[in-house]
């Protein structure tokens, strides 16, 4: 049985045939034949649940993805649990004057960005992880860039 592609009626799977991780019983509501299929982008297909599951909101996955693990949220951003529904949430900006000590990369699972306030003569712009000299023209009293 070759996934993806829907089988003529005497290659029709029951979904004790499709228990596999990664892919789903799909059923045609015209011909009501059953087959298996590649779990698509952006979905999960536990194991033996015969189900296509959706990631969270603006998470992705690759194709054949078995679990939730498998979902990503894009960076700067990171897997908040809300009212018991996971959820892609934006990680802490920091303000200017500021720089930002720990980076909040894909697939984060906290919020883990840290902010802490520039030295004086220095500036920062919130998503560095560093300070930087003041710019020609340009100073900064205490931490705030001015």
């Amino acid at each position: 049985l070759i996934l993806g592609l829907t089988p003529p009626p005497s290659l029709a799977v029951t979904a004790s045939e499709c228990n596999a991780s990664g892919v789903y019983l799909f059923t045609n509501a015209t011909t009501n034949v059953s087959s298996c299929l590649e779990c698509p982008p952006n979905f999960y297909c536990p194991a033996a649940s015969h189900l296509l599951r959706s990631c969270p909101s603006l998470a992705s996955s690759p194709p054949s993805s078995p679990s939730p693990a498998s979902c990503t949220c894009p960076p700067d951003t990171y897997f908040a649990n809300i009212s018991g529904t996971l959820h892609c949430a934006p990680c802490t900006s920091c303000a200017p004057g500021t720089s930002r000590l720990n980076a909040c990369p894909s697939g984060a699972t906290i919020d883990s960005v840290t902010c802490t306030a520039c030295p004086p003569a220095t500036e920062g712009v919130g998503v560095a992880p560093v300070c930087t000299s003041c710019r020609a023209g340009t100073y900064a009293p205490g931490s705030s860039a001015v």
